[in-house]
């Protein structure tokens, strides 16, 4: 018999353990260290234990839905930052009854707005979430790219690239920068959370901010690239660009979540060297309680 409880109490190993095994064979491979699992999963996606669902057989965890709330715009959001069955225990009705609980606690608590990610190609959890009311409300593009594959056109030698770490970083200018708003992990209180894993690039001429990308020298990973709107076009992104290769130490970069309707970013990516990775769906689910 399954019971569908929230995860409070349960230990960070056993949210490891099972979320391993929930995603040994999914689309995108995931291979990662329980300290990473907490960092990227849990604290950068704003974790909230209480809030989120676990289905047991007996004492063993066997399926999970991991959550994050923030406050956004006034709205408190609830995001989906994992969900999986362990194989074993699939189509067996369990992701529909851990949804059903989930729909308690957001009227309980009053939630505005349920949020996720999915891939495109996974047909099946794209079902169901439509069935369990979720719109499309964006489409993602997910790029990597071989450090040795970078294309270099029009590299700009007249401003100044500077790498910094995160404690003095004016966050409320770099918004002004963006086109659309990042996803939830790329988001700014997503990069605070774990502000120590990344660095920035800046690029200045005359003491003025022109453009930024922030950067994990470990992975390779970029959650935000941005430029002023009246200076792109002038070869300030591709420097940045050269400085995010000359700093991380992996093999690929990675940028993941870049809006489909950013054109602008999307073409710079590719004709760099970006190649497209694997695209995904944001879909939405908002309540109202009036």
């Amino acid at each position: 018999m399954i019971e569908v409880k929230t995860l409070e109490g349960i230990s960070k190993s056993v949210l490891f353990q099972t979320f391993t095994r929930a995603f040994s064979d999914y689309i995108a491979k995931i291979q990662m260290s329980q300290e990473r699992f907490e960092r990227e999963l849990l604290i950068r996606r704003s974790f909230i234990s209480e809030l989120s669902i676990g289905a047991f057989d007996k004492q063993q965890l066997v399926g999970l839905i991991f959550n994050g709330l923030r406050q956004i715009n006034g709205k408190k959001v609830l995001y989906d930052c994992a969900t999986g069955i362990i194989p074993a225990y699939r189509k067996q009705g369990i992701s529909t009854k851990m949804f059903q609980y989930l729909e308690e606690i957001i009227n309980d608590k009053k939630i505005d707005s349920y949020l996720l990610e999915v891939i495109q190609k996974n047909e099946p959890a794209v079902a169901l979430y439509k069935k369990s009311g979720l719109d499309i409300c964006c489409e993602y593009m997910c790029y990597h790219m071989k450090k040795e594959n970078f294309k270099k056109f029009h590299k700009n030698d007249e401003i100044t690239i500077e790498l910094k770490n995160l404690n003095n970083v004016n966050f409320d200018l770099l918004t002004s920068f963006w086109d659309y708003q990042p996803s939830w992990q790329n988001s700014m209180e997503s990069i605070k959370n774990v502000h120590s894993q990344f660095n920035i690039i800046e690029a200045h001429q005359d003491s003025k901010l022109l453009g930024y990308a922030f950067i994990n020298p470990l992975n390779g990973e970029i959650p935000q690239i941005a430029l002023k709107k009246e200076e792109r076009g002038k070869g300030i992104g591709e420097s940045i660009l050269q400085k995010v290769i000359e700093t991380t130490t992996a093999d690929k970069i990675s940028i993941i979540n870049t809006d489909k309707r950013d054109h602008n970013l999307n073409s710079f990516l590719e004709k760099h060297g970006f190649e497209l990775n694997l695209s995904q769906y944001e879909m939405i689910k908002n309540y109202s309680f009036e």
